[in-house]
């Protein structure tokens, strides 16, 4: 399939996506219905190079709760259910070299960045050189303040010049992920 046909049919299935989850709507959380219906979809499974055509995938609790033929798999009741009819739903795209905004570039920045690797589909981030905001801001992010990806935060790089000895590297990786990020050595 043509990437320019590939993006005109997935995009408006993403932006549905996007549309369905605003921190607005996960504060409403309590009162939102459990699962989510894509109907009759067409599932790139990228487990091997196929289509699994006119396919129902139940999500719930953000997760794949179920996948079956869209005419014979039963949608619950009170779910939220979208007609995916001619679209095609993929797994997220994991982002493994990510570099997330400096603090320095502000909020609507960061913001920005975190809308745009979900955008084209990054629903996983691993940032690669990190700055002292980044675990606040994947916190806001698992709490639905902010749109985003699933971030994996970094520490500062661990180089050459910024640590003098073995144990003072250890001693700073341990202290980092003390605070829930990873050791950089970018």
């Amino acid at each position: 399939m043509r990437a320019d046909v590939r993006t005109k049919l997935v995009m408006p299935l993403i932006a549905a996506a996007l549309l369905s989850w605003t921190p607005a709507a996960a504060m409403k959380e309590a009162s939102a219905p459990p699962v989510t219906a894509f109907v009759d979809v067409t599932v790139v499974p990228m487990d091997a190079e196929r289509l699994l055509d006119h396919r129902t995938v139940l999500v719930r609790d953000g997760r794949i709760a179920g996948i079956g033929p869209a005419e014979s798999t039963k949608v619950p009741d009170g779910a939220v259910r979208i007609d995916a009819a001619g679209r095609f739903l993929m797994p997220g795209l994991a982002e493994m070299h990510g570099h997330l905004p400096n603090p320095n570039q502000g909020e609507a920045m960061a913001a920005s960045f975190m809308t745009l690797f979900v955008a084209n589909g990054v629903t996983t981030v691993r940032g690669m050189f990190g700055f002292p905001d980044h675990p606040a801001l994947r916190e806001r992010i698992a709490r639905g303040e902010v749109f985003g990806p699933r971030l994996f935060a970094a520490s500062p790089a661990l180089t050459g010049q910024s640590v003098r000895t073995p144990e003072e590297g250890e001693q700073l990786a341990r202290q980092y992920s003390s605070t829930g990020r990873t050791a950089s050595t970018s």
